[in-house]
């Protein structure tokens, strides 16, 4: 399993101007792909005194990932193939 922190800068209209990866575990790996995702999400912008403001939160994204039948865990964290006959 890895998870991975983004914290996010929502601006006024919703849109994130800004994702920074805050923590990843594992061995990283979507760390990346995760706050590229970030990027693309638009949220209800927050609100102060009935006005749209900029605010920032942390997303948190769980990944767990399971090694398909028929393919060997190396221990390594890689996964191989088996071999086919010949």
């Amino acid at each position: 399993m890895e998870n991975v922190d983004i914290k996010v800068l929502v601006e006024e209209d919703g849109h994130v101007a800004r994702a920074d990866i805050v923590h990843a575990s594992g061995n990283g790996v979507l760390a990346e792909p995760a706050r590229a995702a970030a990027l693309e999400w638009k949220f209800q912008p927050a609100r102060a005194a009935g006005q749209r403001v900029a605010s920032s939160l942390i997303l948190h994204f769980r990944f767990n990932i399971s090694v398909p039948a028929g393919v060997a865990d190396v221990g390594d964290g890689t996964s191989e193939l088996p071999s086919s006959p010949q």
